[in-house]
C-alpha cells in the first residue's frame, strides 16, 4: 500500500480498487433520499426490469401513468436525487402594487 495520499488512485497490494468512487457517492445519495423517494426508486427499478411499460407499472402500483412518467423523466434528468419531493413554494412571489 502506498504511503500518503497525493491525489493518486488508492492501491492495495499493487492493484487499483475499481469503482470505489462511484460506490461511495451512490451510498451518500441513498442516505439523502426520503422514504417516498425510495418507494419511487423501487417503482422505477421494477419499470426498467419489466419491459419499460408505464401502463403495467401504473396498474401494478396504483399510480397514474402521467405520475410515473414524470418520475422517470426526473430520474433520467437528475438521477436518484431527482426522485425527492419538489419544493411547494412558488417560483416567484406576487408583488404588491404601489399606488402613486
Amino acid at each position: 500500500m502506498k504511503k500518503g495520499y497525493t491525489g493518486r488512485s488508492m492501491t492495495i497490494y499493487g492493484t487499483t480498487i475499481p469503482f470505489c468512487r462511484s460506490i461511495a457517492s451512490s451510498s451518500f445519495k441513498l442516505d439523502c433520499l426520503t422514504s417516498e423517494a425510495k418507494q419511487r426508486l423501487k417503482i422505477i427499478d421494477w419499470y426498467l426490469s419489466n419491459g419499460k411499460n408505464v401502463s403495467l407499472a401504473s396498474r401494478r402500483f396504483g399510480y397514474h401513468r402521467n405520475t410515473i412518467s414524470n418520475w422517470i423523466k426526473r430520474y433520467n434528468k437528475k438521477g436518484i436525487l431527482g426522485l425527492n419531493d419538489l419544493p411547494k413554494t412558488p417560483l416567484s412571489k406576487p408583488r404588491k402594487k404601489v399606488s402613486p
